[in-house]
């Protein structure tokens, strides 16, 4: 399985949404989480581009800076969105690299 998906999967699975939500204009604050957590993993896991990451979302580059440097910001006064972001990394990563 890819790891965008796989990521996609996961995400989706810790904020309570469905992936292809998480493509769609919806602002609900879970799938916000969501699509955020994907595109700042995205981003310092694998490098990719704001282009790229905005055309799996169907969102424009701008759109992915703001998600990242949301997710950043979340980090410094958030502790529960902390956990979730951890316990979403560590499972792409035991995924990610499970033989």
């Amino acid at each position: 399985m890819n790891n965008v998906y796989r990521l996609v999967r996961i995400c989706a699975q810790e904020f309570n949404t469905d992936p292809m939500k998480m493509q769609g204009k919806t602002r609900r604050q879970n799938v916000v989480f969501a699509r955020h957590t994907a595109m700042s993993i995205l981003r310092r896991d694998l490098h990719l581009s704001y282009y790229e990451i905005g055309f799996m979302f169907n969102r424009n580059h701008s759109s992915v800076i703001h998600g990242v440097k949301s997710v950043d910001a979340m980090h410094k006064v958030n502790k529960g969105f902390t956990i979730r972001f951890d316990s979403v990394y560590e499972k792409y990563l035991d995924e990610k690299y499970q033989f």
